[in-house]
């Protein structure tokens, strides 16, 4: 009797691992964000603190699969991170329905460089 309970408890745990838990996979081009955290330190995030800083990257593209949970990207040269990254760390780049596209302000900028950057708008 208790075997079959247990047999019915795990049926009903894999029924809700296998509705949580998804296949990510993606093709060569596509453009995904990466999910910064620990070890993932790029200097866009040394401008503010780790908690108020950005949760993912900006979109990057794939340049290669690398065995059956890894993804080769094209990351910018000053970044100092490895470019192969695992599945779990990505997410899919979506676009933004309003069309907005975010202004590159530089590691140097200052508080006065930032503020204008951000009052002219969407770039053209």
């Amino acid at each position: 009797m208790i075997i079959v309970l247990i047999t019915i408890a795990a049926m009903n745990m894999k029924k809700y691992y296998d509705t949580k838990h998804l296949p990510r996979f993606y093709s060569v081009g596509d453009p995904v964000r990466l999910r910064l955290g620990r070890g993932y330190a790029i200097p866009e995030t040394d401008i503010l603190a780790p908690k108020l800083g950005p949760q993912f990257t900006q979109a990057l593209r794939i340049i290669e699969r690398v065995g059956r949970s890894a993804y080769k990207l094209a990351l910018l040269q000053h970044w100092k991170i490895h470019n192969v990254v695992s599945v779990d760390r990505l997410e899919l780049a979506t676009m933004d329905p309003w069309d907005r596209r975010l202004t590159h302000v530089g590691l140097l900028a200052t508080t006065q460089q930032r503020m204008a950057a951000l009052a002219l708008g969407p770039l053209a």
